[in-house]
């Protein structure tokens, strides 16, 4: 297998479509399957059937395929990049959290399914809820055109002047 560059996903949507691409490609490569227990770092979104997983290299790397996977994971793929780079989009859960035990379990139901368990070094990470910077921001300025709307005349006058910037 030949290497590439491997690309950070950009946006949370890509993420969340690595993540949701993750059971279907280890359904249909043993060789992927084999490394299910050797991933630490975990991201979970939810589907309309519940909570799907995908290790970071996984979630985190642009394009990502099975081929892709096995033939860089080692080489040039690093777990520590995407975790930091995927902590924009997700919450790590507390390991004394019942959502924690809750998801945990879960997962080792998922990797039991391929004759494995997830490392005794797990760890979980949820897609945060919507409330994202940019967001926040955006919930931020909707706020500010409402308040401005609500003033008298006269006072939407000074803000506007005062905005010109």
């Amino acid at each position: 297998m030949s290497l590439r560059k491997m690309l950070l996903v950009q946006t949370p949507d890509r993420v969340k479509a690595n993540v949701l691409s993750y059971p279907k490609a280890l359904q249909e490569s043993p060789d992927l399957q084999e490394r299910l227990a050797y991933a630490r770092a975990w991201y979970a979104v939810r589907d309309s059937d519940g909570w799907v997983f995908a290790p970071s290299k996984w979630a985190g790397y642009s394009n990502m395929t099975a081929v892709a996977y096995l033939g860089n994971a080692q080489a040039s793929m690093d777990g520590r990049k995407t975790e930091k780079h995927l902590k924009q989009w997700f919450n790590p859960l507390d390991e004394q959290s019942p959502e924690y035990a809750e998801l945990h379990k879960e997962l080792a139901e998922f990797a039991a399914e391929y004759g494995k368990q997830p490392s005794a070094m797990a760890r979980i990470s949820v897609i945060s809820d919507g409330s994202s910077s940019a967001n926040q921001s955006d919930d931020l300025v909707e706020l500010i055109v409402r308040v401005v709307k609500g003033l008298e005349i006269h006072q939407q006058a000074k803000v506007r002047s005062a905005l010109r910037i």
